[in-house]
């Protein structure tokens, strides 16, 4: 009788699960945090004493997505290889080493150990989100999975909006740049501690449970990364791969720069720039849990992707049209944001769910290693030609327009390519606008749940 009921004691199916949730999704909150530091204060970061350039500074937000184009498709392996809690540990360890490297470059005033720490930051930054879905998807059911990655994207919203809304008043209450990312330090830290609960509360369950019961098994060929599994890849995969490396591209460059866009743009205070562009993060926030409900009830993914990039189009055109001198400047530049920040939130609930529908399971792991490392590198190439754009303008605003327009026409190959796909897809039948919930569906997951509710009420 033991025996039965030892398995059903394990923390992964108690209600500490929910606690491990908070943990799991808040271990990653300091390097969301940590790794916008630089948008925030990149007015000061371009004045005196640190003097950067534009094409210098990008090239910061380069530095960290270059590497990335590889790292990805190794931090699986890793964590499969030596385990999950050591690679939670490990990459934590060395963001919190990274950003603190910068942060002494920032002090100096020296754009080489700026770089230094960049590069350290880059090392495992993807990563902490290769092992923040991995010890998700260790703990929750499959019925449970897309609830708890979309607590975990919560998260990571906070940590962009606590960026924007902490760093630029830090910075002008101190009248420096190097505080505000010493405070990103602190809360590395602080997220480091999150992580060693993440890692205690890890060994325990698997302790309780007398083995291992990830998903993730070294020894499991359907998570292992090779070369040869690019040839099962089929047309639909790479087309998704295409549209996302455009349309992930404008979404990095134009938030890589946005506060410093806002202040020389449309002069707008460094403070009040950085609550505006809370609407992106807040609006983000909110719609991607309810877009992943609705893409589970009725579909429609290759519509909502082109409909999201229409939207961040849309956005990036009203930046052009809005006059500098009316009174009504602020209101439109905020309407323009949350077009934006909508567009964004539709794409990343709807653009990450198309791969699992394109590829075989076995290999899923290569497929989303594949996808992060394309977008990283894209993001970093749109981000050099994006700092050559404005360094090459004669003002500010000058630059910041041709870099928009720039952006605008990109998305637009992106809003193509999303045409292909709807079109490929309808022509060939293709499963990206079926849905995956149906009302049934839902009625039997919502019964199992309370029958198991009832269950372990009686075993207690």
């Amino acid at each position: 009788m033991d025996t039965v009921l030892a398995p059903q004691t394990s923390l992964r199916e108690s209600y500490w699960r929910w606690i491990a949730l908070f943990f799991q999704a808040f271990f990653a909150f300091g390097f969301y945090y940590a790794n916008d530091n630089p948008q925030a204060i990149k007015t000061r970061l371009l004045d005196p004493p640190t003097s950067l350039t534009s094409f210098e500074f990008n090239l910061l937000y380069s530095l960290y997505q270059l590497p990335n184009m590889i790292l990805p498709l190794f931090g699986g392996f890793f964590i499969d290889y030596f385990g999950i809690r050591l690679g939670i540990g490990i990459f934590s360890f060395v963001v919190i080493g990274g950003h603190a490297l910068f942060t002494f470059g920032v002090f100096e005033s020296s754009f080489s150990v700026m770089v230094l720490g960049r590069l350290l930051f880059a090392l495992t930054g993807e990563n902490i989100s290769v092992s923040q879905s991995t010890i998700i998807s260790k703990w929750f059911r499959q019925k449970e999975l897309a609830f708890a990655f979309g607590s975990s994207i919560i998260a990571v919203r906070l940590g962009g909006m606590a960026n924007n809304i902490v760093t630029p008043r830090i910075a002008h209450s101190t009248n420096s740049a190097w505080f505000p990312c010493f405070l990103g330090v602190l809360t590395c830290i602080v997220s480091f501690i999150f992580a060693l609960v993440v890692i205690w509360m890890d060994y325990k369950a698997d302790k309780t449970e007398g083995k291992l019961r990830s998903q993730h098994q070294a020894n499991d060929p359907s998570t292992q990364i090779r070369l040869s599994d690019l040839k099962k890849f089929n047309f639909f995969f790479w087309l998704i791969l295409v549209n996302s490396l455009l349309v992930y591209s404008v979404l990095s460059a134009f938030l890589s720069s946005a506060n410093d866009f806002l202040v020389k743009q449309f002069n707008i205070d460094e403070i009040e720039a950085g609550n505006m562009l809370l609407i992106i993060y807040i609006v983000s926030m909110c719609v991607s849990p309810l877009i992943g409900m609705i893409i589970d009830r009725i579909g429609q993914r290759t519509f909502l992707l082109n409909v999201a990039t229409l939207l961040m189009i849309g956005s990036l055109l009203m930046f052009l049209l809005i006059p500098g001198d009316e009174d009504t400047l602020k209101l439109l530049v905020a309407l323009s944001l949350f077009l934006f920040g909508a567009g964004y939130a539709i794409y990343t609930a709807t653009q990450w769910s198309c791969i699992s529908l394109v590829v075989e399971e076995k290999t899923l792991g290569t497929a989303y290693g594949i996808a992060a490392a394309c977008t990283n590198g894209g993001g970093a190439l749109v981000l050099i030609i994006v700092g050559h754009l404005q360094d090459a303008a004669k003002d500010y605003k000058a630059g910041y327009a041709w870099s928009t327009i720039f952006l605008a026409v990109l998305a637009g190959f992106g809003l193509a390519s999303g045409v292909m796909l709807r079109t490929l897809n309808q022509k060939r039948n293709g499963n990206l606008d079926d849905p995956l919930l149906t009302k049934r569906k839902a009625s039997i997951a919502i019964a199992e749940d309370l029958l198991f509710v009832d269950h372990r009420n009686n075993i207690n």
